[in-house]
């Protein structure tokens, strides 16, 4: 018993440490993220620009888990990664334009794209608020590359364009500004580790010290849960003492420090068992004592019985305490009340 316990606290560590193991593999490799993620590390993410802007002194960098409108602008600049472009609505351009409104610099990066679509589903969507139309363009047979581009009113400023299409734009919005980049592979792991453009890079933050991540739009939020709390406040070590006490706790509960003594079994047969009242009288009195307590009980009934001498009842009590075998004390004295000599 004492060694299938073992085995089994053994395969539950052992089970519990393969499981923190894994997610720990996934969290690291960041693909349990959507793309463009600043807590993605594979070449889809855009951690290495999070950390590359973390290690200018000076600047701060963090990433936000709740809704756009709580965010406090100011001289900012919010980075929105990873957007589909058909999900653009009025709602959205209008959070877009408080937070410029406050100061705030915002880079919008669009996903790719990479496939032209059926007739069917071509389109051009119109963000007329702010006078740009996203269109496509023809595909090229010799590579594939973004058809996404811009088509812009004179308001806004053309940073980059490829094959005479805009891909990169720039718009003053009251105290801030709104940078529009067709393709967010600029800002990717891949892009910073195969074709890294630092100046570009550069301009696209601006000239402001404090940057965010926006993590909300891409379903990366904060619940207000126990798990975020901890999280936020370091609070791993405590939880992983939690977990090892519950661990020790059920270890003593199933099986004690201290082994118990072991049982002994009877070897008499089923058939010579005398049952629960032969159990009781043995741990009540001592072989020797035996028949001295049942004479005693047996007295207590004489006054409903046959009458004896007293001179019988001595020679039975003598019997009782001399004779220390409860069978032979029983014979002796059933053949002294019976006047047996």
């Amino acid at each position: 018993m004492r060694k299938a316990s073992w085995l089994v606290l053994a395969l539950a560590l052992a089970f519990a440490f393969g499981l923190a193991q894994l997610f720990r593999w996934r969290f690291e490799a960041g693909d349990v993220y959507p793309q463009y993620s600043s807590l993605r590390t594979d070449p889809l993410g855009t951690r290495a620009l999070f950390e590359s802007f973390q290690a200018i002194r000076g600047v701060s960098v963090a990433r936000n888990y709740q809704p756009l409108e709580r965010l406090k602008p100011g001289d900012t600049t919010i980075f929105y990664l990873g957007v589909d472009s058909d999900a653009l609505g009025p709602a959205d351009l209008e959070n877009f334009d408080k937070l410029t409104a406050g100061g705030a610099r915002l880079v919008i990066g669009l996903l790719p794209i990479l496939d032209f679509p059926p007739e069917t589903l071509r389109r051009r969507v119109q963000l007329k608020p702010w006078g740009v139309t996203l269109a496509l363009a023809e595909p090229n047979p010799k590579r594939v590359s973004n058809l996404l581009y811009f088509i812009v009113s004179k308001d806004w400023s053309v940073a980059r364009a490829t094959s005479g299409h805009a891909v990169l734009i720039e718009r003053k919005f009251g105290k801030g500004s709104v940078v529009l980049a067709a393709d967010g592979y600029l800002m990717s792991n891949q892009a910073l580790m195969f074709d890294r453009d630092a100046g570009l890079l550069s301009w696209v933050a601006g000239a402001n010290r404090r940057l965010i991540f926006d993590e909300s739009h891409l379903g990366v939020t904060e619940t207000g849960s126990v798990a975020a709390l901890g999280r936020r406040y370091h609070l791993h070590a405590f939880v992983a003492a939690l977990l090892l006490l519950a661990v020790l706790f059920i270890w003593k509960n199933s099986m004690p420090l201290v082994s118990a003594p072991p049982v002994e079994h009877s070897t008499a047969p089923a058939a010579q068992s005398w049952g629960m009242p032969h159990y009781l009288l043995r741990r009540a009195a001592p072989p020797g004592e035996l028949m001295a307590a049942c004479l005693n009980e047996w007295r207590k009934s004489l006054p409903l019985g046959p009458r004896y001498s007293e001179k019988k009842l001595q020679r039975a009590e003598e019997i009782a305490r001399s004779e220390h075998d409860p069978v032979k004390a029983y014979r002796a004295i059933g053949q002294a009340l019976a006047g047996e000599k």
